[in-house]
């Protein structure tokens, strides 16, 4: 029986927990799950009502002492991106397998530098296991491994209603400080075969994006709230646009030789202006100060107090290839259900598939290697995607 613990019962960790117990019960491989959070309460409310899930603290109160008397097959990062190198580090130390959800290309290139430990331990460590980067990086790796001279990946989880959160038309899906990071931090991309930086809201906003999908009952529960197109048997939204963002390429423009590769974030219309103004009038600088407060705290604190919260999100996926005159796609689309937000499924679903590729319950790895390896180097992407088809419903993903 395989020992996984996942830390942090956030939103995210309680969709991986719940689809953990799920894949568990289903199959014949059995799970010994464990939990952490820094709010004890989480996990006895949790532990109470679930027999199949213990506490890491029946060990001992300090994570690490606990750890290394568990010596888990796994560790799950679940907690907030600024942990990652943290307890990357503690699973090198008592040599566990250890995922996270990435978040920032900085700290995923100080995860690297522990390569050849991991490999001397004999474990993975794979950053970045959820969306974007993630699941868009694994879809995106085939077409790269298949000679493409140019890839265009682009993701956004949004509200299903457009006309929610006034002229940002936007929900807050997930945490609104990794939402301005994405949007202010350093951009990493390749133009004209060189690996290039840029400012992130420094570029034009790219117009008429849209994302095709036939799946009937989708248009039925989205037709309402969206500015859908019929074509050639096909149904299109089209009210979307998309400018670069950071960390969602992931380290992509490092390990691959290509002509271009960029990523970008799907918004609907009119929401960059208003973010590009939000940026040129200075409130998202974190060095100048109110009352104590940088202004990009403050700006945080009212976009947390003005922005609508809503289960009912929508999650849009796009890769573009090119070679001369040869193009190709993958459009994905994804809707919140009664338990989870579509945000939830393709970040906390996502994480699980990595997650059970690693200790070998699903046959998704391109090769047996340990290390620091990222997911588009090591999971196949029919298979992942298969697998995540299977997890997650109301959903679409489809190649042209």
């Amino acid at each position: 029986m395989k020992k996984v613990v996942v830390l942090g019962l956030g939103r995210m960790g309680k969709a991986i927990l719940n689809q953990l117990l799920q894949v568990s019960k289903e199959t014949s491989k059995s799970l010994e799950i464990f939990i952490y959070d820094i709010d004890s309460q989480k996990e006895k409310e949790i532990t109470e009502k679930n027999e199949n899930i213990n506490s890491i603290r029946k060990y001992g109160d300090n994570l690490i002492e606990a750890l290394n008397k568990l010596k888990p097959n796994l560790i799950i990062n679940a907690t907030t991106f600024t942990n990652n190198l943290y307890y990357t580090q503690i699973a090198l130390e008592i040599g566990s397998n250890y995922i996270d959800l990435g978040q920032n290309t900085w700290t995923t290139l100080k995860q690297r530098t522990f390569d050849k430990l991991a490999k001397e331990k004999k474990i993975r460590i794979v950053p970045e296991t959820g969306l974007a980067p993630g699941t868009i990086n694994i879809i995106a790796s085939e077409f790269l491994e298949k000679g493409f001279e140019s890839v265009y990946l682009y993701t956004g989880g949004l509200p299903v209603n457009k006309n929610l959160g006034g002229i940002l038309k936007y929900a807050a899906t997930w945490s609104i400080e990794g939402l301005i990071q994405e949007y202010t931090d350093t951009v990493v991309y390749i133009e004209n075969n060189n690996i290039n930086f840029k400012q992130g809201l420094s570029d034009e906003i790219e117009n008429d994006i849209k994302i095709k999908f036939r799946n009937y009952e989708i248009y039925q529960r989205i037709k309402n709230f969206q500015e859908i197109e019929e074509k050639d048997g096909y149904f299109y939204v089209s009210d979307l646009e998309a400018i670069s963002t950071s960390d969602g390429i992931s380290l992509m423009p490092f390990d691959y030789k290509c002509s271009n590769l960029e990523y970008k974030t799907l918004r609907y219309k009119g929401h960059y202006s208003v973010i590009k103004t939000l940026h040129n009038l200075g409130l998202f600088d974190e060095y100048k100060y109110i009352s104590n407060k940088s202004l990009k705290s403050i700006t945080i604190e009212i976009l947390e107090n003005i922005l609508p919260r809503t289960q009912e999100d929508i999650v849009f996926m796009k890769v573009i290839a090119k070679s001369g005159n040869e193009i190709k796609e993958f459009n994905g689309i994804v809707l919140y259900d009664e338990r989870y937000t579509a945000m939830q499924k393709m970040t906390g679903f996502g994480a699980v598939i990595s997650a059970l590729g690693i200790i070998e319950f699903v046959d998704i790895l391109k090769s047996d290697d340990y290390g620091v390896i990222m997911p588009y180097e090591i999971f196949e992407p029919k298979k992942y995607l298969s697998y995540l088809s299977k997890f997650v419903n109301f959903s679409e993903f489809n190649y042209d």
